[in-house]
């Protein structure tokens, strides 16, 4: 690998080229409702000591991964990237090792990432492997790297997400394995692209947009993740919705609203008012969703879109939702040193919330694990001018 050159371009869209040095300003991938990035460079050393060293852990299928279907299994990397090797096996994600995290070395000068740290995720697949349509609950900014293979990420904007039978975060429609004619007709009518990812090849883009990955040779990627702004984490700490998914998208783009604490507070008073039946809750805080989007002039798919006596998701995903939606059957045992922590993260960006609804959303996210502080696969984000180290 060698330094960053000129980027190229695919389907008019720039990534940059067989680079070890990854700039936004290249990687990042443009559609008609993403104009903006934040500026920093990843830089990746030694990869062919990860190659030597590195075991990835894998699952039968993506679903598999996400949902701890089955017991997963650790194999060396070199191994599962061997053409020889006939394995359907995926690894979705694992946080890098920390013995591989001084290989990454990320740099930037704005403002609005200075101090925080970057989580570095290992993505492995083989030939026919694929990742759904989904948007992550992290409320990052991504830069997605790909260091071995060739793999092709499909991106679409949230604004497209009703179009796409939406069961919580997933699209009931297998897009990745579409036809090829198929898969053009669809990201020509929602603006969605497709990028391809040779060894060396960067995509960078936030993580509430909806992407997918079809693998066309065994490789090896990582995705570097940073928040441009703490106040994302409550909306992070409440069940994964594509309704909210829509609502919050733009302002991970273009910046928070003034009146953001005001939103939060009442999403939060809505999801922990009492409710007899777990249904009421999802149904009212999906109501607030869609009203704030109507409010904010996005009125395209913000009513009902089937009818009253049946919902693809409340059918698909039945049991997940109730997981998230019925608080009341949750343990209610509080270990006070601990959600002091979980409050202080959540909440770092809001140090006036009303304390009832903090301390409410940080039980929550303790007791369900969900937006809670990432504590493996994280580096450091540096800031200094002329700190960027490049790699070899």
């Amino acid at each position: 690998m060698g330094q960053t050159g000129k980027g190229s371009r695919i389907a008019g869209y720039p990534i940059v080229s067989k680079a070890s040095t990854i700039a936004s300003d290249e990687a990042v991938v443009h559609t008609p409702s993403l104009k903006q990035c934040p500026s920093f460079v990843v830089t990746i050393d030694d990869v062919d000591r990860w190659l030597s060293e590195l075991e990835v852990v894998v699952q039968p299928d993506y679903y598999s991964g996400l949902h701890q279907a089955s017991e997963p299994r650790k194999c060396q990397l070199s191994d599962y990237l061997d053409p020889a090797n006939k394995s359907k096996e995926l690894c979705a994600e694992m946080a890098l090792p920390r013995r591989f995290l001084d290989a990454i070395h990320v740099s930037s000068t704005d403002k609005s990432i200075v101090g925080t740290d970057a989580l570095v995720l290992v993505h492995a697949g083989r030939p026919g492997n694929f990742a759904p349509l989904h948007f992550d609950w992290d409320h990052h900014w991504v830069a997605h790297c790909c260091l071995t293979g060739r793999k092709r990420l499909l991106l679409l904007p949230p604004e497209a997400g009703w179009l796409l039978t939406p069961v919580i975060n997933t699209s009931a429609l297998l897009v990745p394995k579409f036809s090829e004619a198929d898969r053009r007709c669809l990201l020509e009518k929602l603006d969605g692209v497709e990028v391809v990812l040779n060894a060396g090849e960067a995509a960078v883009f936030p993580s509430l947009y909806w992407h997918g990955v079809t693998y066309d040779e065994a490789s090896l990627s990582v995705s570097v993740r940073f928040e441009r702004d703490v106040r994302g984490r409550p909306l992070a700490a409440l069940p994964r919705s594509w309704w909210l998914q829509r609502l919050v998208a733009p302002w991970l783009v273009d910046g928070y609203p003034e009146e953001l604490q005001g939103i939060v507070e009442l999403l939060l008073h809505d999801f922990f008012t009492p409710s007899s039946e777990w249904e009421q809750r999802y149904t009212r805080i999906n109501d607030r969703y869609r009203a704030l989007l109507v409010e904010r002039g996005e009125h395209a798919g913000a009513h009902a879109l089937t009818s009253e006596d049946f919902s693809a998701e409340l059918s698909i995903a039945r049991g997940e939702l109730e997981d998230s939606y019925a608080i009341e059957s949750l343990p209610t045992q509080k270990d006070d040193s601990v959600l002091d922590a979980v409050q202080q993260y959540l909440f770092e960006g809001f140090p006036k919330i009303d304390r009832g609804l903090a301390r409410m959303s940080s039980w929550y996210a303790h007791t369900v694990r969900v937006g809670l502080e990432p504590k493996r696969g994280l580096v450091r984000v540096s800031h200094e001018k002329g700190s960027i180290v490049h790699g070899v």
